[in-house]
């Protein structure tokens, strides 16, 4: 330490990328000890992920359907099914627009115009995985997801887990890195009376050097 020390008082510049050449520079050597890789070399700012936060909010009507619920790429049964342009899946929505204000582009109504009939009936993990795919574009990459699923009915325990790892594949990440949970508006307002399902979804997006 005191040789550390002593190098700075007597360096002969400002520009070594490290206390190492620092060192080396003052006393012609250094030795050497194993590191660890978690503990991460920061020398300049662009070493530093650039780290991105996103949100987003999707909802859906319920009506009688085909007795299959898609959620998350997963299909539930249940007797009624979601209303929309697309598949009307609010998980893979809200995803989406998590995604893409998390990189900063236009949300999934700018991205898939419900007024284009390309998207009509489309699959919401295509959808999804042309959002990653834009936010690659831009060097960005899904670090983790979380999302919770408001509704009543019905009871989604048994299909989280599917649902995670479904949407883990489109995400290119683990599905221990995508988080999803349910939950109840105890039978107040519309989700409450099964009108619709909700979903709320928070990305966190890095872009490395």
């Amino acid at each position: 330490y005191d040789k550390l020390m002593a190098a700075f008082d007597t360096r002969t510049n400002d520009d070594y990328p490290d206390e190492s050449t620092l060192f080396y520079d003052a006393y012609r050597y250094i030795r050497f000890v194993d590191g660890e890789r978690t503990n991460k070399k920061v020398t300049y700012a662009g070493d530093l992920p650039d780290f991105r936060v996103g949100n987003g909010f999707d909802v859906h009507p319920l009506a009688d359907g085909n007795g299959v619920l898609r959620l998350g790429g997963v299909d539930i049964p249940y007797a009624k099914s979601l209303v929309g342009h697309s598949d009307a899946d609010v998980v893979c929505h809200a995803i989406c627009d998590a995604v893409l204000s998390a990189v900063g582009l236009p949300d999934i109504g700018h991205q898939f115009p419900p007024s284009d009939n390309k998207y009509k009936g489309a699959d919401s993990m295509q959808l999804l995985r042309t959002c990653v795919g834009k936010a690659a574009e831009l060097g960005y990459a899904v670090n983790n997801c979380t999302a919770v699923v408001i509704c009543q009915a019905p009871k989604l325990a048994p299909y989280i887990d599917d649902m995670s790892k479904s949407l883990a594949t489109v995400l290119g990440v683990d599905s221990t890195r995508v988080t999803l949970s349910a939950t109840t508006t105890e039978h107040l307002g519309a989700l409450g009376n099964g009108d619709g399902i909700a979903c709320q979804s928070t990305v966190l997006m890095a872009k490395h050097a």
